[in-house]
C-alpha cells in the first residue's frame, strides 16, 4: 500500500503531480483555484484530463483555460475554489500550488503538499460539493474581459527587474549552478524525445547537452556556452535539466564517445523554475574576461573536457570582479 509523502519542494511537487496523471487510461482530476498559462507542462498530455478552477480575473488566465480545451481536457468553472486537489487512482497530491507557472515553476514560490493513496480521496464526494460547471464560449468570453480589465488597472506583472549576477553573487544561500560547453552539430535521442512525451510535450525538447554517466541529475541549472576555435565562450544561455536520458549507441549523429548521455531541458524557460539570475550585457562581456584570468588554468582545463564545471567561491568571486567592471560600463 502506497505511504504518505511530505513535498517540501517545487520539482517534488511537479514530478508527482505528473506521475498521478501517468496513466492517461484512468481518471484524471485537477480541482485547483487557479489555471495559468503553460498548465499543461506540469500535468502530462492533458487529453481527456478533468480540471475544475475558479473563473477569477487575476487568477485563472483565460488563455491557459482555452489552451487546456484545445489540447484535449475538460474544464470546468466553479467560484469561491480554494482548494488544490490532482487525483487519479494512482495517488492523489494535496497542497497548496495552483496549476500555473507561478506556483510549479519560474514563480519559485514556498509551496508545500502531500502525496495520498488515490483510494483515501472521496472524488465523487468533493466533485459534487464543489458544484462544478462546463466551461462555455460565453463563461469564457466573460473572464477574458474581466481578466482584460483587471491587467489595464493593475498591470501584467513584468515590470519587475531581474535579478543579476551580482545579486546572486552577494547572497549567502545562493542556487547552485554548473558551467558548460558546446560546439555545433549534434540533436536530441529518441530517449530525449520519448521523455519529453512522457512530460507532455509532444516530443519536443526546448534544450540538451551532451554529458557523462552520473554527471548530472534533474533540477540541477546548467549556464551552457559556445566555445569557438578559438577558446572563446560566447551565447551563454540557460539550460534547467528536467531529465537525464542515455543514448543509444546506433544514433551515430546523437551519440558521442565518453558522453554517452544527454541532459534534457524539456519545456522552454519561461515553464521551469526561475534561474539563478539573468544573462544581461555586463555577464556576457565578464564572461570572456573571466575565462582567462591567471590562476584559473583549473577550471579552464576542466572546461576544455567539456564536464560540467560547479561554480565555487573562488571561481564566483573571481567573475563577480569582472561582472563589476563591465557593469560600471
Amino acid at each position: 500500500m502506497e505511504m504518505t509523502r511530505l513535498l517540501l519542494t517545487q520539482s517534488e511537487i511537479r514530478n508527482n503531480i505528473r506521475d498521478v496523471f501517468a496513466d492517461r487510461r484512468q481518471r484524471r482530476i485537477a480541482i485547483v483555484a487557479f489555471v495559468g498559462k503553460g498548465a499543461d507542462a506540469y500535468t502530462g498530455d492533458p487529453d481527456g484530463l478533468l480540471v475544475v478552477c475558479w473563473p477569477r480575473a487575476g487568477g485563472t488566465n483565460p488563455e491557459a483555460v482555452w489552451d487546456l480545451q484545445c489540447k484535449g481536457a475538460k474544464v470546468y468553472f466553479a467560484p469561491r475554489l480554494h482548494m488544490k486537489l490532482y487525483w487519479s487512482p494512482r495517488g492523489a497530491v494535496v497542497g497548496s500550488a495552483n496549476l500555473s507557472t507561478n506556483a510549479l515553476g519560474a514563480g519559485d514560490l514556498r509551496e508545500l503538499a502531500v502525496r495520498i493513496p488515490g483510494a483515501q480521496v472521496p472524488i465523487d464526494d468533493i466533485w459534487k460539493r464543489v458544484k462544478p460547471r462546463p466551461v462555455t464560449r460565453a463563461s469564457l468570453e466573460k473572464l477574458r474581459r474581466e481578466h482584460a480589465a483587471y491587467q489595464r488597472k493593475n498591470g501584467r506583472g513584468a515590470g519587475t527587474k531581474p535579478r543579476s549576477f551580482a545579486d546572486w553573487a552577494a547572497e549567502k544561500g545562493r542556487k547552485p549552478w554548473r558551467l558548460a560547453w558546446w560546439n555545433d552539430g549534434g540533436q536530441a535521442s529518441k530517449r530525449a524525445k520519448a521523455l519529453s512525451e512522457r512530460m507532455g510535450s509532444a516530443g519536443q525538447v526546448a534544450d540538451y547537452i551532451a554529458c557523462r554517466k552520473g554527471e548530472l541529475r534533474p533540477d540541477t541549472w546548467l549556464l551552457t556556452a559556445r566555445r569557438s576555435v578559438q577558446g572563446f565562450l560566447t551565447q551563454p544561455q540557460w539550460l534547467y535539466v528536467q531529465g537525464v536520458v542515455l543514448v543509444d549507441k546506433k544514433e551515430k549523429r546523437t551519440y558521442v564517445p565518453g558522453w554517452p548521455c544527454q541532459a534534457v531541458q524539456v519545456h522552454p524557460l519561461r515553464m521551469c523554475p526561475a534561474p539563478p539570475f539573468a544573462i544581461d550585457k555586463a555577464f556576457r562581456q565578464a564572461l570572456g574576461g573571466w575565462r582567462r584570468e591567471a590562476g584559473l588554468q583549473a577550471f579552464e582545463d576542466a572546461v576544455i573536457r567539456e564536464a560540467a564545471v560547479p561554480i565555487t567561491k573562488t571561481l564566483a568571486n573571481a567573475l563577480n570582479r569582472h561582472y563589476r567592471a563591465a557593469a560600471r560600463v
